[in-house]
């Protein structure tokens, strides 16, 4: 869903979101500790798009070619629902 980053953008954003926070609160929900690594490294990877240097990933060469400008937020705004206290 990331890659798609078509006309109807804001709405798979929010799909997205909504999904990622069902998520959270279902019985087997990674624990708080998955959700700051997680949520910290998203951040990280925000400030990489476009850095495929050492990608040895497809997925990741994927997102390098992305559009910084549009991706780089949804990661954060990811990040953020997953862990609000490491923002």
């Amino acid at each position: 869903m990331l890659s798609t980053l078509g006309d109807d953008f804001a709405d798979r954003r929010r799909l997205l979101l909504d999904s990622i926070k069902h998520r959270l609160k279902a019985p087997n929900a990674p624990t708080q500790e998955e959700r700051d690594r997680t949520a910290r490294d998203l951040r990280g990877r925000a400030e990489m798009i476009g850095d495929t240097r050492f990608s040895h990933s497809a997925i990741e060469r994927g997102v390098g070619a992305a559009d910084r400008e549009r991706l780089a937020p949804v990661l954060i705004e990811i990040a953020d629902a997953i862990s609000p206290a490491t923002a």
